[in-house]
């Protein structure tokens, strides 16, 4: 959090929380919890809001380097 507060002062976040697949099917053995977290930098516009899928202009080997620095 420290990083993406860096990145993106005052920004707020949209968080998710992956739990377990349905009681009904089997979830893999290598199935574990995960939060993803993603700053809300821009207004979503009708893809993201018909679709769920959210588009990033920036690329991800861009988006690591300034996550490591």
């Amino acid at each position: 959090m420290e990083r993406l507060e860096r990145l993106a002062p005052q920004a707020d976040y949209n968080w998710w929380l992956h739990q377990a697949p349905h009681a009904r099917a089997a979830a893999p053995p290598t199935w574990r919890w995960h939060l993803e977290i993603m700053p809300r930098l821009t207004h979503l516009a009708g893809f993201e809001l018909g679709t769920g899928c959210h588009i990033t202009t920036l690329a991800a080997t861009e988006a690591a380097r300034r996550l490591q620095a």
